[in-house]
């Protein structure tokens, strides 16, 4: 923060167009983070429903089962992830992407996610599912959180 207030008193155009980028930047994560949290929250609350149907007798009622990914797949998806992210190719399009108006760095990183969905088999119809559970991993199995970047 200390660094945003010595931009602020700045006049040069650059340093503040950086600290306003930046403090942009920062705002996005913490509305993706909040996002997340709701997201996790009702993953959390689904998987605990899905459960208790199962050990009562059920399947997954006439939508199917959720998708579920074992701990081993989740790791190589999060390594995977975590693989591409440090990419140039990736880098260049977050780099790419952070000079534009239209777009910005979480774009990047859900089409990486996607993609790294599909490399792993998930059909488009189960995309949306998987996506969330993917997201909500480190939160629904602790013992993940060093291998997602954005616990770390």
């Amino acid at each position: 923060m200390e660094g945003v207030e010595a931009a602020l008193a700045s006049s040069d155009p650059e340093v503040l167009r950086a600290a306003l980028k930046a403090a942009q930047a920062a705002l996005r994560q913490a509305r993706e983070a909040d996002q997340n949290t709701c997201r996790c929250d009702e993953l959390v609350e689904a998987a605990a429903s899905s459960a208790a149907a199962s050990k009562v007798g059920g399947g997954g009622g006439s939508g199917g089962p959720p998708l579920m990914f074992s701990l081993e797949q989740l790791q190589a998806m999060l390594r995977r992830e975590d693989e591409l992210r440090l990419s140039a190719e990736v880098q260049e399009a977050y780099a790419a992407a952070e000079l534009r108006e239209d777009t910005d760095w979480m774009e990047v990183t859900e089409g990486l996610q996607r993609r790294v969905l599909r490399e792993f088999g998930v059909p488009p119809h189960q995309e949306e599912t998987a996506l969330r559970h993917f997201r909500a991993a480190p939160h629904l199995h602790p013992e993940l959180k060093p291998l997602a970047i954005y616990h770390r």
